[in-house]
């Protein structure tokens, strides 16, 4: 690590010392001493809370490397910083790049795509939170076991959480036959743990 003491305060919630310490390098010319300082300083205000001041840092961060996890932290930060303008496109990106980037055996395409599900359906977006929701149908079909232990191992999200705003989605979007269809065809290509859940939902 090139700013050692800095993390050292990082990791110790001294994060005003953190930033302080980090200042110098956020211009230096210096790519790797440039690109540490923003992700320190990124999180140093992140853990603070200061989520509008962390978005500037991990935007930077985001636009140097085009990787995917680092524009998902974007859109984590905007969208905890009630600034709805920027995390649609950062949510995009994580998914467009997530199959050139290296990413954290902690994020998955499928947890991208359900946060910004759920980040749609907070706005009430529910046409492409129905295009996000599709994709996670496809992901599951390719399982087809909805255990949770499996998924787990898999780095895919719990299939219940993912069926939670289901109904509110495809209500939205759907016919009362175009839902029964939908949810009748997403059953047969999953195992009965998966079939039971689906159909219970056609009782909502």
């Amino acid at each position: 690590m090139l700013l050692e003491q800095a993390w050292n305060y990082l990791n110790d919630a001294k994060y005003a010392k953190a930033i302080k310490l980090c200042k110098n390098y956020l211009s230096s010319g210096e790519k790797e001493f440039e690109l540490e300082a923003n992700k320190l300083v990124a999180l140093a205000y992140f853990q603070k809370k200061e989520f509008k001041k962390s978005i500037i840092f991990y935007k930077r961060i985001a636009e140097i490397t085009n990787n995917s996890e680092d524009w998902f932290n974007l859109a984590l930060t905007t969208s905890l910083s009630g600034d709805k303008t920027m995390d649609s496109i950062a949510f995009q990106k994580a998914i467009d790049f997530f199959d050139s980037s290296e990413t954290s055996i902690n994020i998955s395409i499928a947890a991208i795509r359900l946060f910004y599900l759920k980040e749609l359906v907070k706005k009430k977006n529910y046409e492409t939170a129905f295009e996000q929701l599709n994709e996670l149908r496809k992901i599951y079909e390719e399982h087809e076991i909805t255990d949770e232990t499996y998924l787990f191992m898999n780095n895919t999200p719990k299939f219940s959480e993912a069926m939670e705003l289901c109904s509110e989605i495809i209500s939205n979007v759907l016919s009362k036959e175009e839902q029964l269809i939908w949810l009748n065809d997403f059953a047969e290509k999953l195992d009965d743990s998966g079939k039971e859940l689906l159909l219970g939902l056609k009782k909502d």
